[in-house]
């Protein structure tokens, strides 16, 4: 699992620099694979709006942009054919410094003076592959330092966690192992108090040996992309991000070490679960794609009619969260680790869910 440093950071002062950190990590018994230093040469990243876009008058794939960064409005010539007037986006300077260590200068292209460059993913460091310059939220601050508003730099602690430390399967979990090595004290998250919901209530009936705990809560929600900074601390722990709802049970499994899973509350079409063993005649569509004919030994999350989650393991395909999800049922659960351990090897869908259940 990798640990940003400027996440744990959150839940603990660590006074030591981060190669030091792994080898009291490592005198504690963690196994440290790497040290991951990321953003390095990045400099000068800001954020700039696009007012105006002109074509070039020397070349056809080119066009003349107008950039505002706040305090001032900066022309530059760019190839992309991606951007449109009103998009927020990264934009490098001169003196500005790109993640393989290219330094932005002003000089013309085509004739035409260019002050800078607007910046897609892979300019960045974020990806090796992009589509165009890396459109942001519209609530994007303009002219903020992006690359810490996007979290461009930090140090990744890439650890092999053994089985009998399942503990440190989360930030707050090495947090906890930092604080003892440091002598110093965890800051656990602020939970706020919950909105009240509109969406219509559910009832849980647990019937399976295997399953400890079980809580669900109806939500309404609204579908969107997740805020850059929880982007990024997905992507960091590769974690891909998908939307605001999926990604906040990724985000807190990650943080807390506590798996999570949403479903659509209309595609359910119930109003009660029933967590139980399978039967011989169960079959789920799984969100990776998989088709497959449960057994006994399986535990599954079902409505009245069908199975709608592997539990432990992965959700199921026709309950997942789409761009029209309107209401959700949000559930967390604790399961016996042995069950959960032979399902995921059965199918084969070794989950970072499952990893921590097991």
């Amino acid at each position: 699992m990798k640990y940003p440093i400027s996440w744990l950071s959150e839940y603990v002062s660590i006074p030591i620099p981060p190669n030091k950190l792994a080898d009291r990590l490592c005198m504690a018994g963690f196994e440290v694979e790497d040290l991951i230093a990321i953003g390095e040469s990045l400099r000068g990243i800001t954020t700039g709006k696009i007012m105006d876009i002109q074509p070039h008058p020397q070349a056809d794939r080119l066009v003349i942009t107008q950039i505002s960064t706040g305090d001032a409005t900066h022309q530059i010539v760019t190839g992309a054919t991606n951007i449109a007037v009103g998009d927020i986006v990264p934009v490098s300077l001169p003196g500005a410094v790109l993640a393989n260590g290219t330094e932005i200068q002003a000089q013309p292209l085509r004739g035409i003076d260019s002050h800078g460059m607007l910046c897609s993913e892979v300019e960045l460091g974020v990806s090796d592959a992009s589509d165009g310059i890396w459109i942001l939220p519209e609530d994007t601050p303009i002219g903020c330092d992006f690359i810490a508003y996007a979290s461009l730099t930090d140090t990744l602690l890439d650890i092999s966690i053994l089985p009998n430390r399942g503990d440190a399967l989360s930030m707050i979990g090495l947090a906890r192992e930092i604080a003892t090595l440091t002598q110093e004290t965890v800051r656990y998250p602020h939970c706020p108090t919950p909105i009240a919901s509109t969406a219509a209530p559910l009832s849980i009936h647990v019937e399976s040996p295997n399953c400890m705990a079980y809580q669900a809560s109806t939500l309404s929600v609204l579908v969107q992309p997740s805020p850059i900074w929880m982007q990024r601390r997905l992507a960091l722990c590769d974690v891909k991000p998908i939307n605001n709802v999926v990604d906040i049970t990724n985000y807190v499994l990650l943080e807390m070490g506590q798996p999570m899973h949403a479903f659509d509350h209309q595609r359910l079409n119930a109003d009660s679960l029933c967590i139980r063993q399978a039967t011989a005649a169960d079959t789920i569509d799984l969100l990776d794609g998989q088709s497959v004919a449960l057994t006994p030994d399986d535990m599954v999350i079902a409505t009245d009619t069908n199975p709608v989650a592997l539990a432990g393991v992965m959700g199921g395909l026709t309950s997942s969260i789409q761009t029209d999800t309107t209401a959700i049922v949000l559930e967390s659960a604790q399961f016996q680790p042995t069950p959960i351990r032979r399902t995921a090897k059965r199918y084969n869908c070794r989950t970072d869910s499952a990893i921590r259940f097991e």
